[in-house]
């Protein structure tokens, strides 16, 4: 897991974390500033004061660290994924491309014509 500037995988995660939870709280800021000011237009004091305590909890340690969480499923999730494919025979993955290259040469010569 050296692979990326002499690190160890511990800091490799570590960075990779707080770039999720950075990017995660940033949107939730942007979600916030938008929701503001629509809530300054709304009438309705319930729906407003339910989007703050909704924002608090998101923005609050135990909020996102279930955001991270669920970020990190959808992480590991993903490389499953990948994983599986990375495990079919290299032939199957080879004729998945060919089939991809023929389908865009037929195209670029139905596009001449």
């Amino acid at each position: 897991a050296k692979w990326r500037e002499g690190r160890s995988s511990r800091e490799v995660k570590d960075a990779h974390l707080d770039s999720i939870v950075e990017r995660i709280v940033q949107s939730r800021v942007n979600e916030g500033d938008s929701s503001d000011s629509s809530a300054e237009q709304s009438s309705d004091h319930d729906s407003d004061s339910e989007r703050e305590q909704v924002l608090r909890y998101d923005m609050s340690p135990l909020g996102v660290q279930k955001t991270v969480r669920d970020e990190m499923k959808n992480v590991t999730g993903a490389v499953r994924q990948i994983r599986a494919l990375a495990r079919q025979p290299i032939r199957q993955q080879l004729h998945l491309d060919s089939d991809d290259d023929e389908e865009e040469e037929g195209e670029v010569e139905n596009k001449k014509e």
